[in-house]
């Protein structure tokens, strides 16, 4: 499906193509309390290396909480 309209040239973003299988990998950081609460969050797009390092960080970060009882979490979709 392609979306083309409204008032512009070729490169108007109201005719551009929308149909593009653009490989898309949403990775989610939490880091969580031994009482459930959420202590950080972050979502990262198509980043795998600043997810991981980011992942690493917390974990020097928040190295108390882990030891007692925390939690960090990577996640993919």
């Amino acid at each position: 499906m392609s979306h083309k309209g409204g008032k512009g040239g070729a490169n108007h973003p109201s005719t551009i193509n929308i149909d593009m299988n653009i490989p898309t990998i949403i990775q989610v950081l939490t880091v969580v309390a031994p009482d459930a609460t959420v202590i950080y969050q972050q979502v990262y797009v198509n980043n795998d290396y600043a997810a991981t390092a980011d992942r690493d960080r917390q974990a020097n970060l928040h190295r108390d909480l882990l030891l007692n009882g925390g939690m960090i979490c990577l996640k993919q979709f």
